[in-house]
This record gives C-alpha cells, sequence and structure tokens, in this order.
C-alpha cells in the first residue's frame, strides 16, 4: 500500500451524509419528551459535523469546517452561553419549496428552528423588516442586536416585526449584556416596557 495514502486517512472524519444528517432530525422530532435527548445527543455526536466551539458541554457544529460569515461565530458563541446547543443547518437539507432557516438550536429536550441575524442598524423600520423577512423563514428569530439602538427603539422596532406577522412567535433577543426570550404577544404588551432593560 501507499505509505502516503495511508497517512492522509489517519484521523480523517466520515464523509457527512445529508440522509443521516435528516434522519436524525426527524428521530428527534418524533421521539417523545423521555426519549428526546437522547436522540438530540445521537445528532450532537454525529462525527462528520465539525464542532466550532464548546463551552461546559455545549456546542456550535456545522457540517462545514468554517462557519461561512462571522457573525455566525459570534452570536453563536453567545448562544452557548445561555444554555444552547447550536447546530448550523447543512447545504441541501432544504427542498426547494421548504423555509430556509439557519439553526437548530437545542436546550434539555428542546428543539428549536431559528433564522440567526444580526443587527448593525439602529433604524426601526430596518430591524423591524429583518424580523418580518426571519419570520418567513422559521417561528424564531435570534436577534443579535450590534448598534447603540435605545431601548425604546429597539421596542418600537420589535413591534414593527410582530405586528400584523403571523408567522412569528418568539424572539431570542441579545440587547446590550443581556439575553431575552420574548414571546410575540410579551412584545405587542405594555409589559414589554419592564422586561428589558
Amino acid at each position: 500500500m501507499d505509505t502516503k495514502t495511508d497517512v492522509a486517512f489517519i484521523g480523517k472524519k466520515p464523509d457527512f451524509n445529508i440522509e443521516k444528517f435528516k434522519a436524525l432530525i426527524e428521530s428527534i422530532k418524533k421521539a417523545d419528551k423521555k426519549e428526546r435527548i437522547k436522540h438530540i445527543q445521537l445528532l450532537l455526536d454525529y462525527e462528520p459535523l465539525f464542532n466550532h466551539h464548546t463551552s461546559k458541554e455545549l456546542k456550535v457544529l456545522s457540517e462545514c469546517d468554517t462557519l461561512e460569515y462571522a457573525h455566525e461565530s459570534h452570536t453563536s458563541k453567545k448562544l452557548l452561553k445561555v444554555g444552547y446547543h447550536v447546530v448550523f443547518v447543512p447545504k441541501g437539507y432544504f427542498k426547494r419549496s421548504d423555509k430556509k432557516f439557519d439553526v437548530f438550536l437545542f436546550k434539555g429536550h428542546l428543539l428549536f428552528e431559528a433564522d440567526l441575524k444580526c443587527i448593525n442598524s439602529s433604524n426601526t423600520d430596518t430591524i423591524g423588516n429583518r424580523i418580518k423577512e426571519g419570520s418567513e423563514q422559521a417561528k424564531r428569530v435570534i436577534l443579535d442586536i450590534q448598534s447603540t439602538i435605545t431601548k425604546h427603539k429597539l421596542i418600537e422596532a420589535l413591534r414593527t416585526g410582530c405586528v400584523r406577522n403571523d408567522n412569528i412567535v418568539e424572539i431570542f433577543l441579545f440587547y446590550g449584556s443581556v439575553f431575552y426570550t420574548l414571546q410575540k404577544n410579551q412584545i405587542l404588551s405594555n409589559n414589554i416596557f419592564s422586561l428589558i432593560k
């Protein structure tokens, strides 16, 4: 045997298989609450996935050895810190007619499909439009606010994105140094002013 060829295959990851990945996701969705954690662990241990970040046994995984955008790495690290595993949706996962969200989030037995938005704007309409765009892909939108928008302007932006929007269920929000999980009805209520600091 060729020694060079043998050396090249030492430590090589197995090939990523989209059908295997889809089957793992489906097994999580179909499992009851008790079994779901085991199925999630099988996905998190799926060897062809690359581990980009780890914190307290939580992982950021994708099919590629590098994440496509810098903001994906930045926001996924924040998600680790608040207790979520992050698995980027691999290429080829969606059919042409499917909604194309960015990530699967896992926490305990929970699975969330979410679209990821890094926001550098302080314009309320721009942020509102980004929420609406994201909600066309998934019921949950992750907003990582990188601008210096004020609390009141941010609330106006959140409401702009949620009003008359039947798609959105929840927004995962990084604002300042705080992480919020906000249901649509909370955003549209007056309580939002006391919820966001």
